[in-house]
């Protein structure tokens, strides 16, 4: 290798040139080939920056374009609805979509759409207890009590357990200010919890200090006892109780003899309770 400065020979791996001190600088020698260029003639159309040019026949026109992506749109939407309706049409035939959009329907006071998606609901599975109590009250909102009652009479009796039917019967007698007939259904359910929502409407029996069934030698009163603000009816004679017995007011000097006790206690709801009875035996000396 020949330095590039002083021409003298070096060495292969020196850096500097021992004689000049010049730089070594190793670059390949090496040829560039010139390709001919070759002339165009006027009618070859020359490449374009991006590759060669379109022949002009197939240009693309911007109204062929617009229209060809306005067919495009189009398809893709026509595409989405059809797929929307298909959805939308098994979602309605769906019986959780019909019960849900009957409950919906029957809060927003629009009792014969409810009503109508209720029975659309019902052709889809049949009947079931919750649907049918859901019926229940929309028929009672459109004044058709008397059916609304029946199939609520109809699910406790088939189904004990099932607690709204209890809840929308009493519902729809204290509405009628029935309130006896709603303190029987709820106490017929058996639930505490439902009792005490509707604590209002149920009256327990009034309770005795005295134990049924024993003897005294001496003179004896007898004190009753009920809840809060109700009042209590009593007889001795054996025989039930009601709003017109007598009205419990302070201990009951119990006669000689054996005496049967009856009580009744009635809320301010008007509502009576059980009746409570117990036997006593006077022997006064």
């Amino acid at each position: 290798m020949k330095c590039s400065n002083c021409h003298s020979e070096i060495g292969d791996g020196e850096v500097y040139c021992p004689f000049c001190g010049e730089e070594i600088r190793y670059v390949p020698d090496y040829e560039t080939d010139v390709l001919p260029v070759k002339a165009l003639s006027p009618k070859e159309p020359s490449d374009g920056p991006t590759g060669p040019a379109e022949p002009a026949g197939r240009r693309h026109h911007p109204v062929r374009v617009f229209l060809k992506t306005c067919a495009i749109v189009l398809l893709t939407g026509a595409m989405s609805f059809g797929l929307y309706k298909a959805m939308s049409i098994g979602t309605k035939r769906d019986y959780f979509y019909q019960k849900s959009a009957a409950a919906a329907a029957f809060r927003s006071g629009r009792y014969e759409k409810a009503l109508s998606l209720a029975e659309a609901a019902e052709k889809l599975r049949g009947s079931s207890a919750d649907l049918t109590v859901l019926k229940a009250r929309i028929l009672n909102s459109m004044g058709e009590t008397s059916s609304a009652v029946s199939l609520l009479q109809k699910i406790i009796e088939d189904t004990p357990g099932f607690t709204d039917a209890y809840r929308a019967l009493a519902d729809i007698y204290i509405s009628q200010d029935k309130a006896q007939k709603a303190a029987d259904v709820i106490l017929s359910a058996s639930d505490p919890e439902l009792v005490s929502e509707y604590s209002d409407y149920v009256c327990s029996a009034p309770s005795f200090n005295l134990k049924d069934g024993q003897t005294y030698t001496y003179s004896t009163k007898l004190k009753i006892s009920a809840d809060k603000g109700a009042t209590i009816y009593y007889t001795t004679d054996g025989t039930d109780p009601d709003q017109n017995s007598q009205t419990y007011s302070s201990p009951i000097v119990l006669p000689s003899g054996t005496v049967t006790v009856k009580a009744i206690a009635v809320n301010t709801k008007g509502v009576e309770s059980d009746i409570t009875e117990a036997g006593y035996t006077i022997q006064v000396r």
